[in-house]
């Protein structure tokens, strides 16, 4: 979120979705950015899919893998 904040990728759209353990604290960021906005917990995947252009994958660890998986399915680069 810091590249946001300090503008470097202006024009550009950070879309985080999920929820977990830092939601708090990166509300509090994303509060910060205009063009951050958090989405919270995804219940329509292909609907939160067709909003994204790329997909980051930031996970530290994920059982299966299946945010990388469903991005595939949707057609969407995978970073």
């Amino acid at each position: 979120l810091n590249g946001f904040h300090k503008g470097w990728f202006d024009g550009c759209e950070l879309i985080l979705g999920g929820f977990g353990p830092d939601e708090e604290a990166l509300t509090a960021l994303a509060a910060r950015c205009r063009n951050v906005r958090l989405y919270g917990k995804v219940t329509d995947i292909p609907a939160f899919l067709a909003e994204c252009d790329v997909v980051a994958l930031p996970s530290r660890w994920e059982a299966y893998g299946q945010v990388a998986n469903e991005a595939r399915e949707a057609g969407r680069p995978i970073i």
